[in-house]
């Protein structure tokens, strides 16, 4: 066993069992039947006395069990090392492999048939506010009430661009596109308090790839190879839409600010292509939650 952690078991178990502490106990002594009377439960400790403590019971409906000195044993399951946070980033998204029509159908994009159509500038209309579906510019509120952005401009080249498309070709990974879901109840909420800048989805990451998508797909650069969208057979427009390179990454309406910080932050955790310059700038609207 490694020094460090060998030092902080023996630190752990010098100290006085403690409320919230697991203990290790057969499962005979919790009461209720079982096959496996021998078997090893770990349990929580909900009181401590003198020589004696109680634990939480594994059964709901069985009461809390009381066990003496010598009836249970520390665990040590907890103890050393633990880089890992305390809540994910991911633990707030949910994922799937929709293919390019469908994904970009949801967010109000259409390329099904011969001309692409765009249905993401107004989507709904509340109090005289016209709504799109996408916001590519989100922000999140800081302590102060104070609106902050978080994503860069549009910055790609056309090279970028074009790889990006060759990619999609050849099939290759492309990362992720993750959005932020808004309600009615949220963006009419908040129009009613005089904030029009809203949408129904946020681009919380994934802004460059999707720009450069729906500009391919309207014709405003060709690919490597010279051909626009449009010069494309039916037969490679529908392997387009089909494509299945990105992946769709959504934060439901009960995501907090932080969770969608803490989720840009992890998908950009390289650096790449994301600039250190723009992270480090990210973080420091991370501090102001």
């Amino acid at each position: 066993m490694a020094e460090k952690k060998e030092k902080l078991i023996k630190e752990f178990l010098s100290n006085n069992i403690k409320v919230g502490d697991k203990v290790i106990v057969k499962r005979k002594l919790l009461g209720g039947y079982s096959n496996n009377p021998e078997r090893d439960e770990t349990v929580t400790v909900k009181e401590v006395h003198d020589n004696s403590i109680k634990v939480s019971n594994i059964e709901n409906y069985l009461d809390d069990v009381v066990l003496e000195d010598g009836q249970y044993q520390r665990s040590l399951f907890y103890v050393g090392a633990n880089p890992f946070p305390n809540k994910c980033w991911r633990s707030t998204l949910h994922t799937n492999n929709f293919d390019l029509a469908c994904m970009l159908n949801m967010l109000g994009y259409s390329i099904m048939g011969e001309k692409p159509i765009n249905n993401a500038r107004k989507a709904y209309t509340y109090k005289g506010v016209d709504v799109p579906e996408v916001n590519d510019n989100p922000y999140i509120y800081d302590k102060d009430g104070n609106k902050q952005y978080y994503q860069r401009d549009y910055c790609w080249t056309l090279e970028q661009e074009q790889l990006f498309i060759e990619s999609i070709y050849q099939s290759i990974n492309c990362g992720m596109i993750v959005v932020r879901k808004r309600s009615f109840k949220y963006i009419e909420s908040e129009i009613d308090k005089g904030n029009t800048e809203v949408a129904f989805w946020d681009i919380v990451d994934g802004k460059q790839r999707l720009h450069c998508l729906i500009r391919f797909i309207f014709d405003e650069f060709t690919d490597l190879h010279g051909n626009y969208f449009s010069d494309l057979s039916a037969m490679a427009k529908h392997q387009f839409e089909g494509s299945t390179v990105l992946t769709y990454g959504e934060l439901e309406e009960n995501a907090t600010d932080e969770d969608v910080i803490a989720t840009f932050l992890g998908v950009n955790f390289t650096g790449v292509p994301m600039s250190q310059e723009h992270i480090d700038f990210v973080k420091e609207i991370q501090k102001k939650l």
